[in-house]
């Protein structure tokens, strides 16, 4: 809860704009994930089929061998390439700061309002008026970020 209770300090255009950021990571994952496991299963029933092909199976064990691979194979895909990625936090910091790494021109400014605002102790971390004013310019500088590029 105290995450939360620490979110609230920064101003809703920020946190709006870095939950859409977030959104749009999360969709993308999504889609990620689900398109290498598909293409992993579709891979593994190829190379089953021309195993089976090739070496002409006939033993039944053999066949449930190889398609027991198949399919842990699959889902070892499924959990390193979709479920494990969707099931990780992102924190508004760490969007921040991926944000910023990809717009140098905003100069770690969000980051900076993010840690210093969403932190216990930020009145003891310096000026109220001179955090403000970094807050001021990070909401000028939100509202020109656009989630999809």
């Amino acid at each position: 809860m105290k995450n939360d209770e620490r979110i609230l300090e920064l101003p809703q255009p920020i946190i709006d704009r870095l939950r859409e950021v977030i959104s749009r990571i999360r969709r993308l994952q999504w889609i990620k994930g689900s398109l290498l496991t598909l293409a992993a299963a579709l891979a593994a029933v190829l190379v089953v089929m021309a195993l089976d092909a090739a070496f002409s199976l006939e033993n039944m064990a053999g066949r449930l061998a190889l398609s027991g691979a198949a399919l842990i194979f699959t889902g070892w895909i499924a959990w390193t390439q979709w479920l494990r990625p969707l099931s990780n936090r992102i924190s508004l910091t760490a969007v921040a700061r991926w944000v910023e790494n990809r717009h140098p021109e905003l100069q770690e400014r969000i980051s900076t309002a993010v840690e210093l605002l969403g932190d216990r102790h930020a009145d003891d971390q310096g000026s109220r008026e001179l955090l403000e004013a970094v807050v001021q310019d990070d909401v000028a500088d939100v509202g020109r970020l656009d989630p999809a590029q």
